[in-house]
C-alpha cells in the first residue's frame, strides 16, 4: 500500500502526505471520490454546524468531504480501520474525538506555532502537488478536496480552516507522543467534563 496520506480534519480540510495525515489510500481509482467532491463544490458554501465541542463548531461540509473521500478505494484511518462503510455519524464522531484531544493537548501545555503550521501545510499540500513522486490520482484527489473546501493552492497557507485543522493534527500527534495514557483514556477524561452538542438533523438534511 502506498503510505502517502490524505486527512480530513475539523474546520474544512486538512491534507497530509507521508508523516502528516489520517487516511491512507492505495494507488487505485479515486474517481468516485473525486466525483462526490465535485458535487460538493457545485452546491456552494455550506456553513451549517453539525456539532459543537466546548463551543467549537464542526461544520457539515467537513463531514461531507470526509464522507466523499471515504469512497476512495482501500481507504483506512490512521489505525488501519476501513472507512469505506463508515456513515456520516461515524465520521462526525471521529471529528469530535479529535477536537476533544486537541483541546486536551492545549490544556496540557502543548502548542503548535504559526511557523510550524505553515511548514506543515507546505510539506503536506504544496510540495506534494509539485512532486513527481506523488501519484497523479492522489494529486487529483487533493486538488478536488481543496476545491470542495473552497480553498485554492494560492491561499492554502493562509486559509483559516486549513490552518486550524493542521494545528489540531499537530497538537494531537504531540499529545499522543508525550502522554503516558492511551488514546482511549485521554478521550474518556476529556469527555467527562466536555460540553458536546450534536445536530444529526442538520448532518442528514439534504442540500
Amino acid at each position: 500500500m502506498n503510505r502517502r496520506m490524505i486527512a480530513i480534519g475539523a474546520g474544512t480540510l486538512v491534507i497530509g502526505i507521508l508523516s502528516l495525515g489520517g487516511y491512507a489510500i492505495a494507488q487505485t481509482s479515486t474517481g468516485d471520490a473525486e466525483k462526490s467532491l465535485r458535487n460538493i463544490q457545485a452546491k456552494g458554501p455550506d456553513e451549517a454546524i453539525v456539532a459543537r465541542v466546548n463551543g467549537v463548531p464542526i461544520r457539515r461540509r467537513s463531514v461531507d468531504i470526509a464522507f466523499a473521500v471515504s469512497n476512495a478505494a482501500n481507504i483506512a484511518d490512521s489505525k488501519g480501520r476501513p472507512l469505506a462503510n463508515s456513515d456520516k455519524a461515524d465520521l462526525l464522531n471521529r471529528e469530535i474525538d479529535d477536537e476533544l484531544l486537541a483541546q486536551a493537548a492545549e490544556k496540557n501545555g502543548i502548542v503548535a506555532s504559526d511557523d510550524e503550521v505553515t511548514m506543515a501545510i507546505k510539506a503536506g499540500i504544496v510540495d506534494p502537488l509539485a512532486s513527481p513522486d506523488v501519484p497523479e490520482n492522489l494529486k487529483s484527489l487533493l486538488r478536488e478536496s481543496l476545491a470542495a473546501s473552497g480553498v485554492s493552492l494560492q491561499n492554502v497557507t493562509e486559509d483559516t480552516d486549513v490552518r486550524t485543522g493542521i494545528r489540531r493534527f499537530l497538537l494531537i500527534q504531540r499529545y499522543s507522543s508525550t502522554s503516558k495514557s492511551p488514546r482511549e483514556t485521554r478521550l474518556a477524561e476529556a469527555k467527562a467534563s466536555a460540553n458536546i452538542e450534536i445536530f444529526l438533523d442538520v448532518l442528514n438534511a439534504p442540500r
